[in-house]
């Protein structure tokens, strides 16, 4: 039992300190950085300014972190599977932790892919000279971007489903 203890505080930390740094990327890097940087480019400026110093770094080090996030969430799932096994196991349990933690294995492949198609792309247009050349990874970009938005696509439905199997064991537990 003071394992359970350990493992539910522990997971409870970590999915706040989590949520924080997730907040915190979305709402500091999207608002007050990437916004200013961006503006109003097209697609060739955005993946020319993708490719320069300093932002392919801030971009890199941000998918890095988002990364480490959906690690800490994986634990944040587990330690609320444990609080909801305390009174009973129910079967929406088990499949909403298992459903939470494909999401953010997803997840962590997601700001992989994400993070490397901008950075790389970014430095292929940045190394061409010829305009014709520019056009073409322009268009490689828009297309390997919906890769990524597949990716996100399926990351959203397996975390949705467990928040909605989660929610379900809540309704019926006495803790919540």
């Amino acid at each position: 039992m003071e394992q359970n203890k350990q493992m539910i505080k522990l997971g409870s930390i970590l999915g706040i300190v989590g949520l924080l740094i997730f907040l915190g990327i979305g709402v500091i890097l999207e608002q007050f950085y990437w916004k200013n940087v961006y503006g109003h480019l097209i697609a060739g400026e955005i993946l020319a300014m993708n490719g320069r110093s300093p932002h392919y770094q801030v971009n890199i080090g941000s998918h890095l972190l988002m990364a480490v996030v959906f690690l800490l969430f994986i634990l944040a799932f587990l330690a609320l599977k444990k609080v909801l096994e305390i009174e009973n196991k129910r079967i929406s349990i088990t499949l909403g932790t298992i459903f939470g933690t494909i999401a953010c294995a997803i997840g962590v492949i997601q700001m992989f892919v994400q993070g490397t198609v901008m950075v790389k792309m970014g430095k292929m247009y940045l190394a061409v000279s010829e305009e014709s050349q520019k056009q073409i990874i322009s268009v490689l970009y828009k297309g390997v971007r919906n890769f990524d938005i597949g990716i996100d696509l399926a990351f959203d439905l397996f975390f949705i489903t467990a928040w909605i199997l989660f929610g379900y064991a809540m309704l019926k537990s006495k803790f919540f």
